[in-house]
């Protein structure tokens, strides 16, 4: 699904000249870690594994992937 999902990103970035977050195929995922009640995210554009957002919501762990993205 993430490589179909990245595929299509891929065709709409022959029509774009400016990348946002968004533009980006995203990968979310939760890391539970044995005895720990809370979940960690973390949010990684797919193909790209050094680009990567850690959080403890998904929405958190996506934002710090953007600014991660844009520094």
């Amino acid at each position: 699904m993430g490589q179909l999902k990245a595929f299509f990103k891929w065709i709409q970035s022959f029509f774009r000249s400016q990348w946002e977050i968004t533009d980006y195929p995203v990968r979310f995922r939760e890391q539970k870690e044995a005895g720990d009640p809370g979940a960690q995210w973390s949010a990684q554009i797919i193909n790209w594994w050094s680009m990567t957002g850690l959080g403890e919501t998904k929405e958190e762990a996506h934002k710090n992937l953007e600014n991660n993205l844009h520094q």
